[in-house]
């Protein structure tokens, strides 16, 4: 049976924890891999995978203090751009040039082109104060203001990254620190314990020499034609040694009772009361005795036998 190791972060530190318990209670059988050392590891991967999570976390609200700034730094090039009309003119002409609107009177969206805006219509402002309206707040100081917001929301979220990009990297590092110490610890329990000792489970491993621990059964078929029986089928499983049937009567609120075993994946269930409706389950045993998970339910009534004349 195969011992891979997870994928998932949650599911490694899991991995790891029992391993460690295994590793303690063990000792005497490693050498290189003791519990010191996993117990190292799981701690500095779960440390760096705190680390890059406050990171991140932070840089929600950065973000949203970016958008604002963005938001409010447009509003202002639109009050702006309403204000210096009365100087450039309704239309977008040669006057507006020397505003920042070079194009057309559109206010850009993008970062970017906000803050080449704001640089302009500040130098403009400074260079021209009579065109300033204080009752709508059109000052270069204002401007200035708006500019230096922009940047500084900016700048915070451009650090912020680089932040948790670096936690990212530590994270990763750590945690595939600790696969390694996995993979070196399956690596040497092979060697100090074989393949077929169960102490392999102290570790939360499998058994490498046990056999696969079986699916879900899959296409599970219920045929009644018979009075006082069900004919139950299904797809033959990988591993499986042997298949055990389950019934569960539909009205019941029981966990579902063992009604036959076969070698096949075939059985027929005997002796069930006539008219009685059944929910059926299949499930499959390795040669070990592990049993996998069981199938879906199947549905199925049972005849009642035919009247005596």
């Amino acid at each position: 049976m195969q011992n891979p190791i997870a994928d998932a972060i949650s599911d490694l530190f899991g991995q790891a924890i029992r391993a460690h318990h295994g590793a303690v209670l063990h000792t005497d059988a490693l050498t290189l891999n003791l519990p010191d050392g996993i117990l190292a590891d799981y701690t500095a991967a779960n440390a760096a995978q705190g680390e890059f999570t406050a990171a991140s976390s932070a840089l929600v609200p950065m973000n949203a203090a970016l958008a604002l700034a963005v938001s409010d730094a447009y509003e202002w090039c639109q009050s702006a751009k309403d204000a210096l009309r009365k100087h450039c003119g309704r239309r977008f002409g040669q006057r507006w040039l020397a505003t920042g609107f070079t194009a057309s009177l559109a206010v850009p969206s993008a970062q970017d082109g906000l803050r080449s805006l704001l640089v302009s219509v500040e130098n403009h402002l400074t260079k021209n104060p009579e065109r300033e309206n204080a009752p709508l707040n059109v000052t270069a100081l204002e401007a200035g203001r708006r500019l230096a917001a922009l940047d500084d929301a900016r700048n915070a979220v451009t650090d912020q990254e680089a932040l948790v990009a670096a936690k990212k990297t530590a994270r990763d590092n750590a945690v595939e620190t600790l696969r390694a110490r996995l993979r070196g610890l399956i690596a040497e329990l092979k060697q100090a314990v074989g393949k077929s000792d169960v102490r392999w489970r102290d570790f939360g491993f499998n058994v490498p020499d046990e056999p696969e621990r079986p699916a879900q059964p899959a296409n599970v078929a219920v045929n009644n034609a018979t009075p006082g029986q069900l004919l139950v089928t299904c797809d033959a499983v990988p591993w499986a040694a042997r298949y055990r049937f389950w019934v569960q009567g539909n009205a019941s609120t029981l966990e579902p009772v063992a009604a036959g075993t076969s070698a096949e994946p075939v059985c027929v269930l005997e002796n069930l009361p006539g008219g009685e409706a059944f929910k059926v389950f299949v499930s499959a045993v390795n040669t070990a005795g592990t049993e996998g998970p069981r199938s879906e339910a199947v549905e199925a009534q049972v005849l009642p036998a035919a009247a005596v004349a």
